[in-house]
Order: C-alpha cells, then sequence, then structure tokens
C-alpha cells in the first residue's frame, strides 16, 4: 500500500522533478470511509496533533491523506525518509522546505477540501494551489460583491445563470491559489486582483492598472463536484504550464 506510492512518486521524481521544467499538481479523491492510520507513520508529531484536532472524520482523513502525499513526495525529490523533511512555516502560514542551499529551491503547496486533496509542486516559482467542494447552497452572489474584485464580478455575471454557481468556485480557487503562491494567504485582499479570464489557462492581473502580475492560474475538475486551480509566477502565458495529475486513492489507502 505505502510502497505503492513511493515508488510511484519516486520514478515520477527521475522523469519530471530532476528536470527542473515541468511545474505539478497532483490530487486524489478521497473516499467517505477510509483507513488512514499507517499514513500517520509519514507525518511529524506536529501535524499528527493537529489531524487529532479535527471534530469530523472526514477533514482528519483529508488533513492526513494531504500531508502524506506532501512528504512522500518531497522526500523523493530530496532523498529523504518523508517523515525527515525539514519543514518551517512563514510568517503568513506558507510552509516551506528547508534547504542547506538555495540553488534549486523547490517551492510546493498543499490543499484539501472534503472528498479530494491537492498538491503542487515547482522547482524555483512560487506555486500556489486550492481545491474546493462545490456548494450549490451558498450566497455565491453576495460573497462575490463582499470579496471579489470588480472585473472577476463582472466575468461571473457573464456566464449563464446556471453555470454561475460552479464558476464561483473557479474562479475563487484560482484567487486562493494566487494568494497562497505569493505566500500571503487571506492577509492579501482578493479585491486587489483579478482573474482574466475564464479559460483553462489565464492571467493574474492588477484591479487597479489591469496590468498582468507575471502569475499564471490554470484550472480543472477533479470530479464533477470539486474545482481546482493552480498560480504559478511566470514572465510568460507560453511557459511551460501545471501538469494535472490524478493519485488513484487505492495507491495511498
Amino acid at each position: 500500500m505505502i510502497t505503492s506510492i513511493n515508488d510511484q512518486l519516486s520514478k515520477f521524481a527521475v522523469s519530471h522533478f530532476q528536470s527542473k521544467k515541468t511545474p505539478f499538481a497532483f490530487f486524489a479523491e478521497i473516499p467517505e470511509t477510509c483507513e488512514t492510520d499507517d499514513l500517520k507513520n509519514y507525518l511529524s508529531p506536529e501535524e499528527c496533533a493537529r489531524a487529532a484536532r479535527f471534530y469530523f472524520r472526514t477533514d482528519h482523513d483529508s488533513f492526513v491523506v494531504a500531508h502524506a502525499i506532501k512528504r512522500l513526495a518531497l522526500g523523493a525529490m530530496t532523498c529523504q525518509t518523508p517523515t525527515d523533511v525539514p519543514l518551517t512555516i512563514g510568517s503568513h502560514g506558507k510552509p516551506r522546505l528547508i534547504r542547506a542551499c538555495d540553488e534549486d529551491p523547490i517551492q510546493f503547496s498543499l490543499s484539501h477540501t472534503k472528498g479530494v486533496v491537492a498538491f503542487a509542486v515547482a522547482f524555483q516559482a512560487p506555486i500556489g494551489v486550492d481545491v474546493e467542494c462545490v456548494n450549490l447552497n451558498i450566497d455565491t452572489a453576495n460573497l462575490a460583491k463582499t470579496f471579489l474584485a470588480s472585473q472577476d464580478t463582472d466575468l461571473l455575471n457573464s456566464v449563464a445563470d446556471t453555470e454561475r454557481q460552479e464558476t464561483f468556485f473557479q474562479l475563487w480557487t484560482a484567487k486562493e491559489a494566487y494568494i497562497k503562491g505569493i505566500g500571503l494567504g487571506m492577509s492579501h485582499s482578493l479585491k486587489s486582483f483579478f482573474v482574466e479570464a475564464l479559460d483553462y489557462k489565464s492571467r493574474i492581473c492588477d484591479s487597479q492598472t489591469g496590468a498582468p502580475l507575471n502569475w499564471i492560474t490554470q484550472s480543472c475538475q477533479p470530479t464533477p463536484k470539486h474545482y481546482m486551480s493552480s498560480a504559478i509566477e511566470s514572465q510568460s502565458a507560453s511557459d511551460d504550464q501545471v501538469t494535472f495529475l490524478e493519485l488513484p486513492f487505492q495507491m495511498i489507502g
């Protein structure tokens, strides 16, 4: 079970990580009922303590799987056992890898929601990822008015009424991925920037000037009930895009 995912990640490290050219984002769909006790062996004591604080089992399992994937992937990339991967937390909560030298800094991001976890990684370029479960019952119109830039709201209003609820989550995950990528999280106003288009690949722009911010966002649907987006710093929209990869749960649980 655990060996399978470790072998998969190690092989992927050889073909993609070591090339230092292809940023990627794993996603894994988590069953409502699953066994995650063995995966805790890859977590740090602090991560295990955080997992134990979740009230709902589904939230606990998503957290454990996400952090196990993170440590297995980073362990494969740095030739270390998962529990020995040295991590620290930035001033705004973004985790980062502690490296002896920063010639080839590994940038990564993690996200989990009910039913899906996501992990993104890149060499040198900052990267962020976000995944959300689509909730058709929330007032997205009010959320958009409160939190999104006017350009985002205009984009949201340009789609058919029947598509607007799901489109909101595409926009939201793209914006969350960006603020996670720059390492500021929700301390950075979501109104200060906007997503240029609803295409698979789009630019992040300044909401005051309209100027591109040298960040590219990409979106996908891991399942019909989820939206996932990555955001990566890039000088050109023609640069290598983030590759989305499904990691079957049977390989980790």
